[in-house]
């Protein structure tokens, strides 16, 4: 019962991780936006649209996360989702125009869509009622 209870908490801290890995990589554009865009020569209106481009990947994902979890397993699905994530956002710091970084940023949002519906199935197939309330807190 001990290494079932630990081992679900770690679950947790995994699934944390990877969330915050998503979250960063979805407000990163933020604290860039005026840096990059005056480097790259996009007008306000072009670099403002890599926020959105982010989020037009993400919903996409958002349901077919969920059942590509169930098909393939929480472990395949929210690892590809962040490497990903990851990789798009490392790909954003090579772009070379606003249709790369378009790209990039949609392919973001992508990866990091599938990652709510992977933590919230292994909060629900891991956690008791009584505790499931304090680990969707904690994401």
């Amino acid at each position: 019962m001990e290494q079932k209870n630990s081992r679900k908490w770690l679950l947790l801290i995994l699934l944390l991780a990877a969330f915050s890995v998503t979250f960063m990589t979805r407000f990163v554009w933020s604290p860039l936006n005026s840096t990059v865009s005056e480097a790259l020569g996009l007008s306000k209106i072009a670099s403002g649209s890599f926020m959105s481009a982010f989020f037009i990947g993400y919903v996409i994902t958002q349901i077919p996360g969920g059942m590509l979890a169930d098909k393939f397993g929480v472990k395949y699905v929210i690892s590809v989702g962040v490497l990903l994530t990851g990789l798009a956002s490392i790909g954003m710091s090579f772009m070379a125009g606003y249709a790369q970084g378009m790209i990039f940023r949609i392919i973001t949002g992508l990866g990091a869509g599938v990652v709510m519906a992977c933590c919230s199935k292994v909060i629900s197939e891991n956690f008791e009622q009584k505790d499931s309330g304090i680990a969707f807190g904690i994401i």
